[in-house]
């Protein structure tokens, strides 16, 4: 099981780093936009220069993302076939059992507050926790819909494509 998460964290790794190349490339293109803003023909040696550095940072990307969709395609997906039950299950059971615990606690603080008459710092801190503890909920919320979007997006396509 470890090298499974080795390989998952591998994957993680590579997608930020693929994300900074790209990034990367995005300020050559910039260069070469405000050197073309000056551009007369056979004016600029730097233009050749920054496109034939554009030429090249695309090859790299381009070398980087094959090895990297070799990676995920020839040793990550067989692992996440083969644990695929298993992560859907866990994965959703663990992700709502944090949002009902989320839930149980802002209901917590709200009939502690309604139980007990409290002074007005104190009800003005409690206030504060119960509102970062909704917006705790809700970015819980927002986690856990992109994922199943993601998830079920890729399942539509998957299913589409047995059509």
């Amino acid at each position: 099981m470890p090298d499974n998460l080795a390989a998952i964290e591998r994957l993680v790794r590579e997608h930020h780093e693929a994300l900074d190349r790209i990034g990367g490339v995005n300020a050559t293109v910039h260069d070469l936009t405000k050197l073309r803003q000056d551009w007369v023909p056979g004016s600029s040696p730097e233009l050749k220069q920054k496109l034939a550095q554009l030429e090249q940072d695309l090859c790299n990307i381009d070398e980087y993302l094959q090895e990297h969709m070799r990676f995920e395609e020839q040793e990550v997906l067989p692992i996440l076939i083969k644990h695929a039950t298993d992560i859907m299950h866990r994965g959703l059971l663990f992700e709502h059992r944090r949002i009902r615990e989320s839930i149980a606690d802002v209901k917590e603080k709200v009939r502690g507050v309604t139980r007990e008459p409290i002074g007005r710092d104190e009800m003005l801190a409690t206030e504060m926790r119960i509102r970062d503890s909704l917006n705790g909920i809700l970015e819980l919320v927002r986690e856990h819909t992109n994922i199943q979007e993601a998830i079920f997006k890729l399942a539509q396509e998957a299913l589409e494509g047995k059509k």
